[in-house]
């Protein structure tokens, strides 16, 4: 018969482990600015790795991580779709005014987000080694 295998308990992991893990999820999403993939490679981390954290104070940075990801993935899509409406508009009706705003609302879309992200995930990286907690919730 084989000895019972340990199990990990929520909580029971060292913050140091923990500490290491945020640590390559938050460098994993700042890397993504030059190999986009690696944003992927993060939120699967983050989804994989937040058990880990139940019960301790760094598990607010797993929700924060996600939504991150997943604002980061919808509102440039957003843009994109104003976009192409934009185009769509110019193409059938020649309409200019309205597509030149729906292409600028767009790109002032994609650019907010993509300050949105490389704050959050700054910010988060800076309060993570200063041992503080993020806010899921909110949007700073």
């Amino acid at each position: 018969m084989n000895p019972p295998v340990e199990q990990n308990h929520a909580g029971s992991m060292p913050p140091e482990k923990l500490i290491s893990t945020l640590t390559i999820v938050y460098a994993l999403y700042l890397f993504s600015l030059i190999m986009p993939l690696c944003l992927i490679a993060g939120v699967i981390w983050a989804y994989v790795k937040r058990h880990e954290a139940v019960g301790t104070a760094y598990y607010d940075h797993y929700p924060y991580l996600i939504k991150t990801f997943w604002y980061t993935l919808l509102l440039p899509m957003a843009g994109l779709l104003l976009i192409w409406l934009a185009m769509a508009l110019e193409y059938e009706m020649s309409a200019s005014i309205a597509s030149t705003v729906l292409v600028i609302l767009g790109l002032l879309l994609i650019i907010f987000c993509s300050v949105w992200f490389l704050y959050r995930s700054i910010a988060g990286l800076v309060k993570l080694n200063n041992g503080q907690s993020v806010s899921p919730s909110g949007w700073w």
